[in-house]
């Protein structure tokens, strides 16, 4: 079911399809049904750790049912309402529309409306020009009968004038239950293929289809009224009451499962990450080449020129795992307003640098395979691809960098106290202070950008004379909680030899940032012109102990034994296959989450 299969691009997307009817019905038989995955994020999480290896059309399909739209729909206060059954059990595939054609999800912009009918209870929802439709979600017939939630401006009548109360979210039925036909007033045209996963993407408009009065839902934040007063903030009679805040706020608790979903994505890397860097460094054990001067050959593993980058990337990917863990627990812990607040800015920082770093390590990955790493059938180059709908889903990496990285400058970036003078470069705490002194270095160059000599005029102002070092303040900070990520890791971690190289791991890929930024380190004073001088070989000196024991590392990343030996790759030379080595033991080394 799960191995790949040589498909022509509709029967790919049938088979995400199909796969993911067959992961629902082991999730009604199991000890965790479909809701209860869509409403537990290190559930969730984990399914697209084990998903995105597997098939990125299913990792996607599997995001937008589970988070988007069953996570929104089980979440909302009227949930009672609605006869979630044909959707747990997919009888309905569900999907979710919010972003309109010519202007994404901008509230302000959004067109899509659902007029009011009083004397028919009822909404007509209605796209009123082509540039509002609905864009890229996965509503053809493929995969069979779908529903949809559809964000859209409520419009009442209120003393004999339209009154336009912001955008709610409509439970929408997209195709016939029993034909699979697209119902009466909705067009659905498909998109061109993307270069991404093989999904089924399309342009879905609304010619004043027809809505019963339930179906649209309340916001979770809202106030639960008894339902002959304000089911849902909207009496039978047309009566508007705002119980749970203005428009925006309306907004923002509808689309409140975009941070969710941002974990969601970074998960997705996360484990393309694993398991590209377990076929890369396995492939480099197996594959064999001229040994220099020497007669015979050796792996490919022996050259510094292909041992290096990949234990680089194998750092990278180990942090961004640990720092993926942190995210989600934060989220799940959040309870108050404030530490909610606190959680999903550092969702957008670390879906942002966690999917950024999965791209250049699957790269890395996908070169050091040589050919191989080109075939589909090997499992990283489709997975590359889509991750770059990962980049963009859930909030541009770009622009929830920025923001994030901005609200760290206005007073949410936590300056840790630092002793003035160089540092040393032996001690592990030593190293990860320089991480924390990057960070600073750009909070201060960014809230320098704020005083008044830069007050030239120029578009965008304050934003634009502040966006750059703030962005880089906020990859410097996703750094440092990286390898805080692995310190940690190592200083709790039970087994000596697992402590060793979880404390050699942390070195390099501390010492790799600190070598791309020593002159701004130099300049303020952390590190001398010796130690700057000397960094290449301290990192030298890491690699050549990380290289012997680089099977035991990835072999401890739990990918799927199964799943790797489905590729042609692992078998290029049975008798030189790479064999699994003893996992390493202590947190953040347990395979997926629970």
């Amino acid at each position: 079911m799960f191995h790949h299969r040589e498909l022509p691009l509709e029967e790919r997307m049938e088979l995400s399809y199909e796969r993911l009817r067959h992961l629902n019905k082991h999730l009604l038989d199991g000890p965790h049904s479909p809701a209860a995955i869509a409403q537990d994020p290190s559930l969730l999480t984990a399914l697209h750790e084990w998903a995105g290896p597997v098939d990125p059309g299913l990792s996607t399909i599997l995001s937008i049912h589970y988070n988007l739209f069953l996570g929104t729909l089980t979440n909302a206060e009227d949930v009672h309402r609605h006869d979630l059954d044909p959707y747990l059990n997919l009888d309905r595939i569900g999907v979710f529309l919010c972003t309109e054609l010519l202007h994404g999800n901008s509230v302000k912009e959004l067109e899509t409306r659902a007029t009011y009918d009083r004397a028919a209870r009822e909404y007509v929802l209605h796209t009123p020009r082509p540039g509002a439709r609905k864009f890229m979600p996965n509503t053809s017939e493929v995969g069979g009968p779908k529903a949809a939630l559809v964000a859209a401006r409520l419009i009442i009548e209120r003393d004999g004038r339209a009154q336009d109360e912001g955008v709610h979210l409509f439970l929408v039925p997209l195709h016939d239950p029993v034909s699979g036909e697209t119902l009466e007033g909705i067009t659905i045209e498909r998109l061109p293929q993307t270069g991404s996963a093989a999904v089924d993407h399309c342009l879905t408009s609304f010619d004043n289809v027809r809505l019963p009065y339930e179906a649209m839902l309340q916001p979770s934040g809202g106030q639960r009224t008894a339902d002959e007063i304000t089911p849902h903030g909207l009496t039978p009679d047309g009566v508007y009451t705002n119980t749970f805040g203005g428009a925006l706020k309306r907004f923002l608790d509808a689309l409140a499962r975009v941070t969710p979903g941002k974990l969601c994505m970074e998960a997705y890397h996360v484990g393309t990450m694993r398991h590209a860097l377990t076929v890369a460094i396995r492939y480099a054990h197996i594959r064999h080449t001229f040994n220099g001067v020497r007669p015979g050959s050796v792996p490919l593993w022996h050259h510094r020129s292909h041992n290096a980058s990949l234990l680089g990337a194998l750092a990278t990917g180990i942090g961004a795992t640990l720092l993926h863990r942190h995210a989600v627990q934060t989220w799940e812990q959040a309870a108050t307003e404030e530490e909610r607040d606190i959680a999903e800015r550092l969702a957008a920082i670390t879906k942002s640098w966690i999917t950024w770093r999965g791209r250049e390590v699957m790269l890395e990955c996908r070169e050091r395979c040589g050919a191989q790493g080109l075939f589909l059938a090997n499992g990283i180059v489709a997975q590359l691809q889509a991750g770059e709908g990962a980049i963009t889903a859930e909030g541009d990496n770009a622009v929830i960098s920025d923001i994030a990285g901005m609200e760290l400058v206005m007073g949410h970036f936590e300056r840790k106290e630092l002793r003035p003078g160089p540092r040393d470069l032996e001690t592990p705490e030593s190293v990860q202070d320089l991480l924390g002194a990057l960070a600073r270095i750009w909070c201060d160059r960014a809230s320098e950008r704020l005083r008044p000599r830069h007050n030239t005029p120029r578009p965008g102002g304050l934003l634009n004379r502040t966006m750059l070092p703030a962005r880089k303040l906020a990859t410097t900070y996703a750094d440092y909680l990286a390898a805080e990520g692995i310190l940690t890791a190592a200083q709790q971690a039970t087994d000596p030899e697992a402590r060793r190289l979880l404390y050699l791991v942390h070195r390099l890929f501390a010492l790799h940032r600190i070598d791309a930024q020593s002159g701004a380190l130099q300049a303020k004073g952390y590190l001398e012109e010796d130690q700057v001088d000397m960094l290449h070989n301290l990192i030298e000196d890491v690699l050549d102990e990380l290289a012997p024991h680089v099977l035991l590392l990835v072999n401890a990343q739990s990918v799927s034994e199964t799943l790797l030996l489905s590729h042609p790759i692992m078998n290029t030379d049975p008798e030189r296959r790479a064999q699994p080595a003893l996992a390493l033991t202590g947190p953040g080394f347990e395979g997926q989450a629970r």
